[in-house]
């Protein structure tokens, strides 16, 4: 019987002590439940580091302090960007809607151009025209000549020798390309076209034409007469407008540079068409340096087609044209 008595007491003790321990553990989670609602209450949610910010804090980058803040920046960046948009939207189409000159002044520029043509930018006024024309050609120089006025932004009109075309055919492509003139000299210059007959000035022409098409796939626009001879009754007879100069520098004769380049700087005029032959290397130097010279003054170079659609003026065939003016022939 006291065996038992023991045992039960012992029994009975053993589970108190377990109720205790239980009892501290539900009393303890009491108080920690208590002390984070005041925590809560008086500081706010705490937020634990996350493996992003543990990973920027070992390399020294920046967080952002909370994921608002981070949508914050991220929408101001957006609004940014859409405002840059539209504002670039309407650059464009303030732009769009300038005019040649208003957008020279906007960039700062000297020139501007319409159709070709260069004006002024602080008086809108027309830079003054030149036309320069090669004869006799092309050569062994015509292709560099052409290079060195195409870096110059000068366009030229050829008045070419079909029989030459054969033999530089790379010439009057390079021309073509170059945005330059073709027109026709006749077939080999050896007779003026009032020494011939309908029939052979349709052959020297009509020839001509041909390896300059051949060569290019342009067409000749004007005619040359060799020696510059022509009268009304061969002229009517030509169906191509006829095209002299008023500028000579006579480099076929002075056979110097400098001498061909003052022949045409002292020269120069509004309107002026140059005649050389791209036969000479004197020639070539002469017309670059005075091209040089008279861009610095402001003039610019055009074709002959340019020209006469600059000055408002319509060459018909049969008519003859020392510049702007008609040829009294």
């Amino acid at each position: 019987m006291r065996t038992r008595i023991k045992t039960f007491l012992h029994r009975f003790f053993k589970r108190m002590r377990l109720l205790r321990t239980w009892v501290k553990v539900a009393l303890l989670f009491v108080l920690l439940i208590a002390m984070g609602g005041l925590l809560w209450h008086f500081v706010g949610p705490v937020q634990l580091p996350s493996a992003h910010t543990a990973i920027a804090d070992s390399h020294n980058l920046p967080v952002a302090s909370s994921t608002t803040e981070t949508t914050d920046t991220l929408d101001t960046t957006k609004a940014e960007d859409s405002s840059s948009d539209t504002q670039s939207r309407e650059d464009e189409k303030w732009l769009e809607h300038m005019t040649a000159r208003e957008l020279a002044e906007y960039n700062g520029e000297a020139l501007y151009y319409e159709n070709g043509v260069a004006y002024r930018t602080d008086t809108g006024e027309r830079c003054p025209v030149m036309a320069l024309t090669f004869d006799d050609g092309p050569s062994y120089l015509t292709v560099g000549l052409i290079e060195e006025l195409n870096k110059r932004s000068a366009k030229a009109t050829f008045f070419v020798l079909g029989v030459r075309v054969e033999s530089y055919p790379e010439a009057i492509e390079a021309a073509a390309e170059g945005g330059h003139l073709l027109c026709s000299h006749g077939w080999d210059h050896k007779s003026s076209l009032t020494n011939l007959t309908e029939e052979q000035i349709d052959e020297q022409l009509g020839w001509t034409d041909s390896a300059v098409f051949e060569a290019s796939g342009q067409h000749t626009l004007y005619v040359r007469p060799p020696y510059g001879m022509i009268d009304k009754k061969t002229a009517a007879l030509v169906d191509y407008p006829m095209m002299l100069w008023n500028i000579d520098p006579r480099d076929w004769d002075v056979r110097n540079a400098d001498k061909v380049h003052k022949g045409i700087v002292d020269n120069a005029f509004d309107g002026g068409v140059v005649i050389c032959h791209d036969i000479y290397d004197t020639t070539v130097t002469g017309v670059l340096s005075a091209v040089d010279a008279l861009q610095e003054q402001g003039y610019q170079f055009v074709t002959l087609e340019k020209y006469y659609e600059i000055f408002d003026i319509s060459p018909q065939n049969g008519e003859v044209w020392r510049g702007k003016v008609q040829a009294d022939i």
